[in-house]
């Protein structure tokens, strides 16, 4: 096939194609027109509106909002802190200069804050290693203790992680480490009061 065969046969083509595009996305039309329709019938405008052969309108009636969802469960609430917990808490590298801890200040109640603060200060002043080393956590599992059921303001988590450490140019060690978290309910929901990553 010649050259100007070929390139009329792939303008012919896409001719086609895009008729039967243009067909298929072309906008629909109402097959009934307002004049034609019977007495009394009620047909519907653009707005939503619904209107009635002789030009009266019904506007529908909006439904009320739907009330916000109730709070979660005390025992999903509490896994859930403290899966965001665990993984950013156990997630860290020796250029992060903590910030894995400082994230979590928003979930964590006054007195663990002020205890980590303390403890980053002591932190900060000790030499940096001089290689990089760094580690994930995945949270594998958890499970909670709530002493008195739905009603508790207290709970223990128990989240079993999976971590894998990198240090230098040694290759990567991975291995399961729980971590306890003890939370306190206060009223704007459970925060971590203290964690300890378990040998």
């Amino acid at each position: 096939m010649d050259r100007r065969k070929r390139t009329i046969l792939i303008v012919a083509v896409a001719l086609v194609v895009i008729g039967i595009l243009a067909f298929l996305l072309r906008p629909k039309r109402d097959s009934e027109s307002p004049a034609s329709s019977p007495a009394g019938a009620l047909t519907s405008s653009s707005s939503g509106a619904l209107t009635r052969a002789g030009g009266l309108t019904n506007t529908p009636v909006l439904d009320a909002p739907e009330p916000p969802p109730p709070p979660p469960p005390a025992e999903t609430a509490v896994r859930q802190v403290a899966m965001t917990f665990a993984e950013r808490y156990g997630s860290y590298s020796s250029e992060g200069d903590f910030v894995n801890v400082t994230d979590l200040f928003p979930i964590m109640t006054e007195r663990y804050q002020r205890a980590t603060e303390r403890e980053l200060i002591r932190l900060r002043q000790q030499p940096r290693a001089s290689e990089f080393s760094s580690t994930t956590t995945v949270v594998v599992k958890v499970d909670v203790d709530l002493p008195d059921g739905e009603s508790s303001r207290e709970a223990t988590a128990r989240v079993l992680t999976q971590r894998t450490d990198v240090r230098g140019g040694v290759t990567p060690r991975t291995y399961g480490q729980t971590l306890t978290v003890q939370l306190l309910k206060i009223s704007e929901g459970w925060r971590a009061d203290s964690a300890k990553w378990q040998e």
